[in-house]
């Protein structure tokens, strides 16, 4: 029973990164959230194959390919045992805390993304809190500019997963610019260099910082 659980984790070969189309929680914000579906392929050793294959059937072009490591099963694992003494952490109702506590007296557009449960993860916390900023006029944006970064409650900008993917997202959906965590800024940096990418990359610490470097690209 213990163990029954942890059986799956044998089974992954690859975690595959696929494209997602960016989008505006608030109308003519210009501010864009930028996600990513990731399929947990089982069994199959054939990359080529599985890459086709998706896409194919999901009509979406894959970015990105992680081989499941030894490494990466046993952390899992790891993650799976200490749920069962403490509840896991659930990213996407931290970001939501997160963003409320920011940004008090949300609007319905950002209730309605807030609320939504086809959502995981805390990567669109920067974006949700732009959104609503500009909604309420705390600063006017005429530029489209794609941007993914997770905060905490005091607005600090934090690190986020599946980088390379979503600067690729970011360059194909034809983005000027990205704003991404400082942290993420080296990583950032070394896939736009390998794909020769021609996307601005804009490294924030804090929210208040975000601001300004939009009102900068509005000028």
């Amino acid at each position: 029973m213990f163990e029954s659980r942890l059986i799956n984790y044998e089974i992954y070969t690859y975690f595959v990164t696929s494209y997602n189309e960016p989008f505006e929680i608030v109308e003519d914000s210009g501010i864009h959230i930028l996600s990513v579906d990731i399929f947990e392929a089982a069994y199959i050793d054939d990359l080529d194959y599985l890459i086709k294959t998706l896409e194919l059937s999901n009509d979406k072009e894959v970015l990105e390919a992680e081989m499941v490591t030894n490494k990466i099963r046993y952390t899992s694992k790891n993650d799976e045992l200490l749920s069962y003494i403490r509840p896991a952490e659930k990213h996407f109702e931290t970001m939501k805390e997160n963003v409320m506590a920011y940004l008090p007296g949300t609007s319905s557009a950002i209730e309605d993304f807030l609320n939504r449960e086809d959502f995981e993860g805390d990567s669109a916390g920067l974006a949700t809190v732009l959104s609503g900023l500009a909604e309420k006029g705390s600063f006017n944006n005429n530029v489209p500019i794609a941007v993914t970064g997770a905060i905490d409650e005091e607005g600090n900008v934090k690190e986020i997963g599946s980088m390379k993917a979503k600067i690729l997202i970011a360059e194909k959906s034809g983005f000027s610019h990205i704003f991404l965590p400082v942290e993420n800024a080296k990583e950032a940096r070394e896939v736009k260099d390998i794909h020769q990418l021609n996307i601005g990359i804009i490294e924030v610490a804090t929210v208040d910082r975000a601001v300004i470097e939009i009102e900068k690209l509005n000028t």
